[in-house]
């Protein structure tokens, strides 16, 4: 049985429960990945299906605040034919913030446990539209939890924590997207920090489920907006 909730009070809900051996249809996937913002579901799913429960929930802080203003370009000049640039540049300004949490439950062969997740964000923009190309500025925090435990012989119990901050920037389509990233994992076999130039809090947390976070751009502002 799947089951996926509208926004209540702004918070975006999806849940599956059920028996299900087999991996979830691509559709399914994506309507439990709607609206949040973490983009990767547990490994599991995309092998053996559930045989238990997953609820996921997404809140945006004070929504998207985007600002948009025209200003006259002083260097433009109408007479002269090799002057592309236009008469006006465009600038954006945009914050956002928000928190995902995510707890499931599951028996199957593929795997067998529980756990919950919970991430916050914060970011903010600027991108200025100059016609023939744009340039794109922003800036990402991120803080995340996550702790699991899996039954079978032996069982193992994990809690882990992360932190992240990053820049984006970008010009004519062309973006680089440098994060710095503390992580501490800790459970039965001992405590582990680290840190690391790369990746953020959000491809750790689908990291932590079985899923590589090679593919996560999240932190890759400019190419969000």
């Amino acid at each position: 049985m799947f089951a996926k909730y509208p926004t209540i009070d702004d918070i975006q809900t999806n849940f599956i429960v059920g028996y299900y051996p087999h991996a979830l249809p691509d559709t399914t996937q994506q309507m439990l990945l709607a609206g949040m913002r973490i983009k990767k579901l547990p490994g599991h799913f995309a092998t053996n299906g559930i045989q238990g429960l997953y609820f996921a929930a997404s809140k945006r802080i004070g929504g998207a605040t985007t600002l948009q203003e025209t200003h006259e370009n002083p260097e433009y000049d109408p007479e002269d034919e090799n002057d592309d640039s236009g008469g006006f540049y465009i600038v954006d300004f945009r914050m956002e913030a928000g928190i995902d949490a995510r707890v499931g439950i599951d028996f199957g062969a593929g795997y067998s446990g529980a756990y919950f997740q919970g991430l916050a964000f914060g970011e903010i923009l600027v991108k200025v539209n100059l016609l023939v190309c744009d340039i794109c500025l922003g800036a990402l925090a991120e803080l995340a939890f996550a702790t699991e435990l899996t039954w079978g012989d032996p069982a193992k119990f994990t809690l882990s924590a992360c932190g992240t901050v990053g820049i984006s920037f970008g010009i004519c389509g062309i973006t680089v997207n440098p994060t710095a990233r503390i992580t501490i994992e800790g459970g039965t076999g001992g405590v582990s920090p680290k840190i690391e130039f790369g990746g953020t809090c959000a491809g750790f947390l689908a990291d932590a489920l079985g899923v590589p976070e090679k593919d996560d751009d999240t932190n890759n502002l400019c190419k969000a907006y």
